[in-house]
């Protein structure tokens, strides 16, 4: 307890502190005389040495020397010295070793007292053992060199700055990249080297940012070098807080100028090729694998219709693509096809579809867009319209398919007016004998019977070559204004016993449609004849046959599917359309229905088809089919309307019984029995015939009896010269004279010779005495007006 007191009344720092108040905060005490003798030690310090094991407790080191317990780094001299000049050592902290040869620290503050004992100054210090403080402070100031390392050798800038965002370090990198010293740097606040266009923007980005609790933000911004350059730094700050305030800031900053200038140089590339894309005259779309588009140029929207909001995210199938095309291919298939695989579709042209259902053609050219690993993302599409190549190449194989058709029927034509002809002439002379000797026969006779049978069938054999005729597009036609609907309304009895009971007919016919210019006899024909094969269609099922007439307007796509061998303006028509719930036809009968005694039954039966289309000819229209298999059909024709209305007058030879006349008439006809049937006939009739074999006789034999001849009777077709030629040069003899045309077919009797001055008519072979006689009479009559020849009376 004396201890304590005289430690009590030391002159120490800490001498009024108890001693077992020193123990419990790390403290020890330990006295000692100058010379290095221990005086006092307690355990706080007899721990500390690791004497324990060597001595059994602090009393027991008493009276020993220090340099005995301890190795000292620190010399004790040092120590005594400062005291004796000093008398106080505060806070001293040295190393030292334990004898067991552990290293340590301690600190302690030593002081003067003079031993009770003795009266003599010795020292006494208050000792704490700093070991593991100094452990912590090497391996911390470790630490802080390799950070400092790392950061001067790091190859970004770092920095840090004050509260008030000025710079307080700021590594070698920031020095280098700026080119300003660190002197140059350090107390200078960082808005000095922000681009001065960029100020502001730094400083409330940084404020805002800190606003919304964000400690840690990224930012890119331009600085100033000292060479005046510029370099984009890209910056992850850290804002330090403290008691709810800024203190400070550090950061690291990385060089990105190169990159700045790449994402300049990608974004003009990028402009540049979004300005080439958006302005080409071509579609340019990117769709996934699925078909889901994510990309269409402003030209695909103006072709397409759609606005980009409207199609990106939706699928090509359903919106510029329909299901199928027109001709039932599977799209729909084909587009799953390109996203597996593109290459087999590199270059393919398809059917696609406006918003408004417009049906285009596109050329495409496919190619894929993979990934890193080759998997395929997308698939870059081109395409150019070729909807008019194609519309243009289809029109192309449908004249050339209609040229061949019309060649082909030209030819046949030419074949059935040539047959037709030949087979008219000979009819002449058998209509024509057998007339003259029914004439003669008494009635009683029994030849009579055969006589007629003979003029039935020559009848029936005419009625054939004029079918002929009108396949070829050549019949004579006596032509009036027609109303279709009224001519279809009439032979509504006819058609109901023409067809199977079966077969159910409807009728939608327009009253008061325009009127056309034409044959009744043959549109009746023509009306038959499509009811006919409809009901052919249909064969022994029960079904349906629709008839219907009206106006349309026809434009230059529908009139170029129509047969026809006349060039036929867009415009309004009439017309009869037949339809029909039969089996259909496919493309391989579509070619070839036309065609003279063509039938899908067991066997060919007439003309049919091939006469309804020259009846259409004649008139100067055109016929339309449409049809698929299992789907019936349909045949539609139409006629031009009639706006300058005339007719044809008929001559029906009634009123000649008993006709005599005075006159001399020139018959040229290269058929000997047309002549000689001619010949009686007028004959009979009173008049003087001559006659010429061809056109080189007719004219010789009309040079030399000029002033007798009344009427010429004149075959258009003849060896040598033909009629059309004599006409010319017996008109240049006598202007005028009255001319009667005659042939197999019309086809060379055309307006130039009917309007070519004087009376000029025409009858069709084979005629009957009746009626070559009307046409005669009518030439005589008209021939009076300029000369006065007589007439005989009738008997």
């Amino acid at each position: 307890m004396a201890e304590d007191r005289e430690l009590e009344g030391g002159p120490g720092a800490m001498a009024h502190i108890p001693p077992d108040a020193l123990r419990l905060a790390g403290f020890g005490v330990f006295r000692y005389a100058f010379d290095g003798t221990v005086l006092y030690m307690d355990r706080t310090v007899f721990e500390l040495l690791e004497l324990e094991g060597t001595y059994p407790n602090p009393e027991a080191v008493v009276g020993l020397n220090v340099a005995e317990l301890v190795q000292h780094i620190m010399p004790l001299g040092t120590i005594r010295n400062r005291m004796r000049a000093e008398r106080v050592v505060r806070d001293l902290a040295y190393p030292f070793r334990t004898l067991r040869g552990t290293p340590k620290w301690a600190a302690h503050s030593s002081y003067l007292v003079r031993d009770p004992a003795t009266g003599q100054e010795v020292i006494q210090a208050i000792v704490q053992d700093i070991t593991e403080r100094k452990r912590i402070e090497e391996t911390l100031q470790r630490s802080e060199e390799r950070f400092r390392r790392l950061v001067e050798n790091a190859g970004d800038i770092i920095y840090q700055m004050d509260a008030d965002a000025r710079f307080v370090y700021a590594n070698p990198v920031a020095i280098r990249t700026l080119g300003y010293s660190l002197d140059e740097i350090l107390g200078r606040h960082y808005s000095e080297f922000v681009h001065p266009a960029m100020r502001e923007e730094a400083r409330y980005f940084v404020r805002s940012e800190y606003a919304a609790g964000r400690r840690r933000v990224y930012h890119e911004f331009p600085v100033i070098a000292k060479d005046c350059a510029t370099v984009w730094l890209g910056q992850n700050l850290e804002i330090l807080e403290e008691n709810g305030a800024i203190c400070g800031y550090q950061a690291v900053c990385r060089d990105i100028t190169r990159q700045k200038a790449a994402e300049a140089a990608l974004r003009s590339s990028e402009e540049k090729y979004r300005e080439l894309v958006e302005n080409a005259n071509s579609i340019i779309l990117r769709r996934d694998p699925s078909g889901v588009i994510t990309f269409f140029n402003e030209y695909a929207q103006r072709f397409f219709g759609y606005s980009e909001s409207e199609i990106l995210g939706k699928n090509i199938v359903g919106t510029i693509m329909a299901e199928t095309d027109s001709n039932g291919r599977d799209l729909a298939a084909m587009a799953r096809d390109i996203g597996l695989n593109p290459e087999q579709y590199a270059s393919n042209e398809n059917e696609n579809v406006r918003r408004d259902g417009e049906r285009v053609w596109v050329a495409w050219t496919n190619k894929a867009i993979r990934d890193a690993s080759g998997k395929i993302v997308e698939i870059l599409c081109i395409g150019n319209d070729v909807t008019a190549i194609k519309r243009a190449d289809q029109e192309r194989r449908t004249i050339e398919a209609h040229m061949r058709q019309a060649q082909k029927l030209e030819s046949l034509g030419t074949l059935a007016g040539g047959l037709a002809h030949d087979f008219n002439n000979l009819l002449v002379g058998v209509l024509g004998y057998a007339e003259m000797a029914l004439l003669e026969l008494p009635p009683h006779l029994p030849a009579r019977e055969c006589l007629l049978q003979i003029e039935r069938s020559a009848k029936r054999a005419a009625e054939l070559t004029h079918q002929l005729l009108a396949y070829a597009g050549r019949g004579r036609l006596s032509m009036a204004s027609i109303d279709l609907g009224k001519l279809v309304e009439e032979m509504i009895p006819l058609i109901a016993v023409s067809i199977p009971k079966t077969i159910t007919v409807t009728y939608d016919v327009h009253a008061s449609i325009p009127v056309i210019q034409g044959d009744a006899t043959q549109l009746r024909q023509l009306v038959l004849n499509l009811v006919i094969n409809a009901a052919d269609a249909i064969e022994d099922d029960a079904g349906n046959i629709r008839i219907q007439t009206g106006v349309r307007e026809c434009d230059a796509a529908f009139l170029l599917r129509a047969h026809s061998d006349t060039t036929l303006e867009a415009g309004r028509y009439v017309f009869l359309r037949v339809t029909d719930s039969g089996h259909g036809m496919d493309a391989e009968t579509l070619e070839r229905i036309f065609d003279p005694f063509f039938t899908t039954r067991f066997i060919g039966r007439g003309l049919g088809l091939a006469a309804a289309l020259g009846i259409v000819r004649g008139h100067h229209g055109g016929i339309c089919v449409e049809s698929r298999l299992g789907e019936g059909a349909a045949f539609e024709a139409i006629f031009p309307i009639l706006h300058a209305e005339g007719t044809d007058a008929s001559i029906d030879g009634e009123g000649l019984e008993g006709w005599k006349a005075r006159g001399t008439v020139l018959v040229v006809d290269d058929e000997a029995p047309v002549r000689e049937v001619v010949q009686a006939f007028l004959e009979r009739a009173g008049l003087r015939v001559l006659l010429a074999c061809d056109g080189r006789e007719g004219l010789e034999v009309f040079k030399l009896h000029a002033e007798e001849i009344d009427v010429v009777v004149l075959d258009i077709s003849m060896p040598h010269m033909d009629g059309d030629v004599l006409f010319g040069l017996i008109r240049e003899i006598r202007p005028g004279i009255p001319v009667v045309f005659s042939s197999g077919y019309s086809e060379r009797f055309d307006a130039a010779l009917r309007d070519s001055g004087g009376y000029v008519s025409f009858i069709q072979k084979p005629y009957r005495a009746n009626v070559l006689l009307s046409e005669v009479r009518h030439a005589l009559e008209q021939g009076l007006r300029t000369r006065d020849y007589g007439l005989g009376t009738r008997d």
